[in-house]
């Protein structure tokens, strides 16, 4: 029989630190996609944070926007943050 194999991510700690120190990165990032998504010609505002992590830029993009991202992570301790967030997965 097989070894079991953990397959959490164990950057999630780095992923909460790196929320505060890039900061001013993270909101950079953001307001690039908010330009764009509000000069683009949709027919709905839907946005997919593929990737989500902890939800760093689905949180800011919501800001900015008004636009409330759909999440996707695979990690389901970032998932549990994602829904303590209130970030939609």
């Amino acid at each position: 029989m097989g070894q079991q194999i953990d397959e959490s991510y164990s950057g999630t700690e780095l992923l909460a630190v790196g929320e505060q120190a890039l900061a001013n990165y993270n909101a950079w990032i953001v307001r690039q996609f908010v330009r764009y998504f509000r000069r683009s010609d949709t027919t709905g505002p839907a946005v997919l944070d593929f990737g989500a992590g902890i939800g760093t830029l689905s949180v800011i993009f919501e800001r900015d926007s008004g636009v409330r991202p759909t999440a996707v992570e695979l990690d389901a301790n970032q998932q549990t943050t994602l829904r303590r967030r209130n970030i939609e997965t």
